[in-house]
C-alpha cells in the first residue's frame, strides 16, 4: 500500500492510501476517519505483438467530501502509484458490465478529469 497526505483547496489536510491488491484508494481525514475511495478494474489489454498492457477504469466512486479536489488527489496518487492509464464509464443509461456507471455529481467530475488528460 502507498500513501501519501495532501492538501485540499480548503486547507485541510488528507492521506490517500492506493492498494495495488485491491484496487482500491481511501481518503482519510488526519484523525483517520474514511473521507472516500474510489474502486478500480485493473484491465488487460493487448498492444500487438504480443505485448501485454493494462489499465485501470473506475467501477465507484465514493466522496462524503466533493468541491475540494479529492477526487482529483486520488486519480493523480492512483496514476502515480501505478503508472496505469485511468478510464472511466459514460452516462448513457445503462450500467457495464463491470458494474461501473456514472450517476450524479459523478458525470460532470469525469467530463472535467477527461478534460484535463487523467482520465481517458
Amino acid at each position: 500500500m502507498e500513501a501519501e497526505q495532501y492538501t485540499l483547496k480548503n486547507g485541510d489536510n488528507v492521506k490517500i492510501v492506493y492498494d495495488e491488491c485491491t484496487n482500491t484508494a481511501t481518503a482519510y481525514d488526519m484523525s483517520d476517519n474514511k473521507i472516500g475511495a474510489f474502486i478500480f478494474s485493473l484491465i488487460e489489454y493487448e498492444q500487438g505483438a504480443g505485448y501485454t498492457d493494462y489499465y485501470l477504469k473506475i467501477t465507484n466512486m465514493d466522496l462524503s467530501l466533493t468541491g475540494q479536489g479529492l477526487g482529483r488527489l486520488i486519480i493523480q496518487h492512483v496514476k502515480d502509484c501505478t503508472g496505469y492509464a485511468i478510464t472511466a464509464g459514460y452516462d448513457d443509461g445503462n450500467k457495464c458490465s463491470d458494474g461501473s456507471h456514472l450517476t450524479g455529481g459523478g458525470v460532470g467530475f469525469i467530463e472535467k478529469m477527461r478534460e484535463e488528460g487523467l482520465v481517458n
